[in-house]
């Protein structure tokens, strides 16, 4: 049987999700305003890459930083139609969320249901590597042989885990689909047969997409165009991820020890950024109100936010903590921290 949580979390728990619940559900017009903005803002720096190659291609690649933030904010949206928040319509979430992955490259059924696990469980050490990046406890990282020590030590290099596996996890990785069933069925939402359906169909749609634009443009300049903005919209996602469930009070629990509201209380950060910061990111760093109600959609996160000051002070991050935060690669739960690999190693 879970453990109770105390009472005051619970009564903040409700307390919150009250507030939090008065900015649920969409606005359509506003919805449709934010995506055609976002697509044309994309789109229009897209070709002012095509054009600026005949001048230098360090152009292309300084119009690329603007373009990898427009497909973050794409991302985000369809993120939002993957928790039936941006449309008032279920098939207009789902047709828009598929659509975007055609340019987020993520398998949206696939993507969605995998997302849900996360946020059913967030702050579940059992269920961490799920939709997540793969985290130990300090217990387990200790009972690991020196060589798997070794590898999990280079796989949370930062430059490797966010600079380099984030851009390959999603843009290689996500092409495959699961390969043991039998590892599969039980810890997660969307059945072996349906994951199997989802990516092989969006690599499907994928190389008609990308084969028709490469037949029309010429492979080189497609590759030349949408890889370093692919590539740098995935480092940013990345980055915003990670920093949301990475922070040295971070709720981590397991088996009864585990509860959603205090989860949901302690589990995901709010990361305190300048407001143009905040636009470019699609507001996805006001994480902590997101995982409080998914049913929020990004556009109104702000506003939840401003509304209520237990929310403007809850799990507060700065950029300067975010950077010493790359270190944190252990789960201590006994402490209630995270913790870095150098305060154990051995």
């Amino acid at each position: 049987m879970k453990t109770a949580a105390p009472d005051d979390i619970t009564a903040r728990y409700h307390a919150i999700m009250t507030h939090c619940q008065q900015y649920a559900g969409a606005d359509t017009q506003r919805s449709i305003r934010i995506l055609a903005l976002n697509f044309f803002l994309f789109f229009g720096l897209l070709a002012l890459m095509y054009f600026a190659r005949g001048v230098s291609y360090a152009l292309v690649l300084l119009l690329a930083i603007p373009a990898a933030f427009m497909l973050v904010r794409l991302f985000i949206i369809q993120h939002d139609c993957g928790h039936g928040s941006y449309f008032k319509s279920r098939a207009a979430n789902t047709w828009a969320g598929r659509f975007i992955g055609l340019f987020t490259l993520a398998p949206y059924g696939y993507w969605r249901r995998e997302h849900d696990v996360h946020h059913a469980f967030v702050g579940q050490i059992e269920r961490q590597d799920v939709g997540y990046i793969d985290i130990l406890t300090k217990d387990a990282y200790a009972a690991l042989p020196p060589h798997k020590k070794f590898f999990y030590r280079l796989y949370r290099q930062p430059l490797v885990l966010l600079v380099l596996g984030v851009p390959l996890h999603n843009i290689v990785l996500m092409r495959i689909p699961p390969l043991s069933r039998r590892r599969w069925d039980g810890r997660h939402f969307l059945s072996f047969d349906d994951a199997w359906k989802s990516i092989m169909a969006h690599n499907l749609c994928l190389l008609a997409v990308y084969g028709t634009a490469a037949f029309l443009l010429g492979g080189g300049a497609v590759l030349a165009i949408y890889l370093p903005v692919i590539v740098m919209a995935w480092q940013i996602g990345g980055w915003m991820f990670y920093v949301h469930h990475h922070f040295e009070d971070a709720y981590w629990q397991g088996g009864e020890d585990w509860h959603p509201h205090a989860a949901r209380l302690m589990a995901s950060s709010h990361y305190a950024l300048p407001p143009l910061w905040h636009w470019l990111t699609g507001y996805i760093g006001l994480h902590h109100i997101h995982h409080f109600s998914s049913a929020v959609p990004h556009y109104k996160l702000a506003e939840c936010m401003q509304a209520s000051p237990d929310l403007q002070n809850m799990n507060r991050i700065t950029w300067r903590q975010s950077l010493a935060a790359v270190w944190l690669a252990i789960i201590d739960p006994a402490a209630q921290k995270m913790i870095r690999l150098r305060d154990i190693v051995s």
